[in-house]
């Protein structure tokens, strides 16, 4: 997305992209509450994706410009971090505590199956 030798999708077809796929970001979002975990409606639905928006949204407000620049400069990143969702909430080594103050208001939702993994 970088190059600019193709045009860069919208937050909305990137979004829809990763939900598609259906792996770590998804779990991520799954482990933050944003969707029920025995939810097998279409990945990619329109609500899906505004939901998903409206976290990138609230995480991007609540981080420092300073920050916002390393920690999520766009939604690339945004996708990477939920992918770590669950191993930052669920198994957190000391060296993942900076992440903490950044997730204080996000609901966690518990005993979820990426805790049996």
């Amino acid at each position: 997305m970088k190059s600019k030798v193709i045009a860069e999708p919208s937050l909305e077809e990137f979004t829809k992209l990763f939900l598609g796929i259906n792996k770590g970001a998804t779990a991520g979002l799954n482990r933050l509450g944003v969707f029920p975990h025995d939810d097998q409606r279409n990945h990619t639905a329109p609500e899906r994706i505004e939901s998903t928006l409206q976290v990138y949204h609230f995480v991007r407000q609540q981080l420092l410009q300073q920050h916002l620049d390393y920690l999520m400069p766009d939604i690339v990143c945004y996708e990477h971090t939920l992918c770590k969702v669950s191993r930052v909430l669920g198994q957190a080594p000391h060296s993942y505590s900076l992440y903490k103050r950044y997730l204080v208001n996000a609901p966690v939702r518990r005993n979820t199956r990426e805790d049996d993994d």
